[in-house]
């Protein structure tokens, strides 16, 4: 089981807490899972769940704080939801890191991830078109697959993600 609880804090605050802004699609409203939250159950989409659950198992993230609008926002408050809204790019700029959650791995993950080690390693550098044709072109089939899988993830189709990552 998943549990957490809230802790409140404000930017004005000297002592806030140091905290991790996720940035996920929500996925499907009315595919929901249970979760512990302040000492009562809670409903979260399938999606949520198992970036909750992937989080939970990564030691740097752990015990850390997290702002997660769907469990921080009452989402049935209007007005604290206006009120949040309009103070995300505070939220995700003053988080310690943002994490990405793009889904649950695929049979094609060992290649995404090969594709972007790869990537990383070519640099910070320009690309010329050129350039990432022949980087495209050493990779496997495989890893052409996969890297179409990752341009695929319903999460680039979201607008709101342009203020998260720049903001990251």
């Amino acid at each position: 089981m998943i549990a957490c609880e809230d802790v409140v804090a404000s930017f004005v605050d000297a002592q806030r807490p140091s905290y991790y802004a996720l940035s996920y699609v929500w996925g499907n409203p009315k595919d929901l899972l249970p979760i512990t939250f302040n000492g009562s159950t809670f409903m979260i989409t399938r999606n949520l769940w198992h970036a909750l659950r992937q989080l939970r198992a990564d030691k740097t993230v752990e015990k850390s704080y997290l702002w997660i609008d769907a469990i921080c926002i009452d989402q049935t408050d209007n007005q604290e939801r206006n009120h949040q809204v309009s103070a995300m790019g505070q939220l995700y700029s003053s988080a310690a890191e943002v994490i990405v959650w793009l889904g649950e791995g695929s049979e094609h993950g060992y290649y995404i991830m090969e594709f972007l080690c790869r990537f990383e390693e070519a640099g910070p550098k320009k690309m010329a078109r050129s350039d990432v044709k022949r980087f495209m072109g050493s990779t496997s089939p495989s890893g052409s697959q996969a890297i179409q899988t990752l341009l695929n993830v319903q999460y680039w189709k979201r607008i709101w993600i342009i203020q998260e990552i720049v903001l990251a």
